[in-house]
């Protein structure tokens, strides 16, 4: 079978990057576009020989790759690159990227050690690269590639919520319950802690909805953490935990339940559970991070908000329910995968 593109990503992974290349791949599908998916089995790698054996696997003369570098590597080691891209240009490829984690300098140490640890690999991915596509605005102006191209992360098309009571006590909330949902991976970075503070601030009836769970071993100890803070602060009768991943048909309900979903995000390039949570019209406070800004100042269908004032945004929110879900229709409909599926496919020529 002659394909038009092939994929390089994780797939049977549970990982946003997996989830991502499976709506873009039904997008290119709708359009009559065949894929070949190459799959990354063992993400993080360190044996060069792994990477050039895949590089090896790919049939097309166009490759479109899923670059992360939790998955091209692990920290110092995520070099792996290195031999797959140059395997791929001594078989004449046309290498597209899509840079997922463009990590933003926060300053200082930290700042510095993220530097030293991501940018050797991803200047490699830049330089061996026909195109690097960035999903978002700050990422690509930080780019310095002259192959450089931006075309924005996809969404869902407009998603019909469910009945809130009935999902609300499917999940053991009840229909006074006010519930704010922070959906997606648990990690330090998303501001779950910050989250459950915010609850001191407001009425009793506001309960929040931890709706997911840690993508990697290492965070266990921040989750275990996470829980005992709860406690501490004499919320548990407040904070609900999912304690599981969420299966993708459960969003619907979660997202259905939720009177306002929050992203208190303290460090972000992109959100893809983001673009799930807008296409259900739902109310979104978002944090101070450029991908929110960015939504907000094309579409408006957001709140923004600094960390202290989320509590008061909340309430915001939701009085502009309506507002803000006829201001997404424009984000939903320039923004979903089939669109973005056809800006990949120009880019390509295929």
């Amino acid at each position: 079978m002659d394909f038009d593109f092939s994929m390089v990503t994780t797939w049977n992974r549970v990982d946003g990057i997996a989830d991502f290349s499976k709506h873009l791949v039904k997008g290119f599908e709708k359009l009559g576009k065949r894929v070949e998916i190459v799959e990354i089995k063992k993400p993080g790698n360190k044996n060069p020989i792994y990477w050039i054996k895949l590089a090896k696997k790919t049939r097309s003369k166009k490759i479109l790759i899923q670059y992360e570098h939790g998955i091209w590597g692990t920290r110092f080691t995520n070099l792996a690159v290195i031999p797959f891209f140059l395997v791929s240009k001594l078989r004449k490829k046309e290498i597209y990227s899509i840079i997922h984690t463009y990590f933003i300098p926060t300053g200082g140490l930290k700042g510095f050690i993220r530097k030293i640890m991501y940018y050797p690999a991803r200047k490699v991915v830049e330089l061996l690269s026909n195109k690097v596509i960035f999903l978002n605005e700050a990422s690509y102006k930080l780019s310095n590639s002259k192959n450089k191209v931006y075309i924005p992360h996809g969404c869902l098309e407009e998603q019909e919520r469910l009945n809130k009571e009935k999902c609300k006590k499917t999940y053991g909330f009840s229909k006074k319950d006010i519930v704010i949902v922070i959906p997606g991976f648990v990690s330090p970075w998303k501001g779950h802690q910050k989250a459950i503070e915010f609850l001191e601030y407001l009425p009793q009836n506001f309960k929040l909805f931890i709706a997911g769970y840690i993508s990697h071993w290492k965070q266990k100890l921040f989750y275990k953490e996470l829980k005992e803070f709860v406690k501490e602060r004499g919320l548990k009768n407040r904070v609900k935990f999912l304690d599981r991943f969420v299966k993708k048909n459960e969003w619907k309900y979660i997202f259905s339940l939720a009177d306002v979903v929050i992203f208190p995000y303290l460090l972000t390039t992109q959100s893809g559970i983001f673009n799930v949570a807008i296409s259900y019209k739902v109310p979104i406070v978002a944090s101070q991070q450029p991908f929110f800004v960015e939504v907000k100042r094309k579409y408006d269908c957001i709140i923004i908000s600094s960390i202290e004032d989320f509590p008061k945004n909340i309430i915001t929110a939701m009085k502009k329910e309506k507002v803000l879900a006829k201001k997404s229709e424009k984000y939903i409909k320039e923004r979903n995968w089939g669109s973005m599926a056809k800006k990949f496919v120009n880019l390509m020529g295929v």
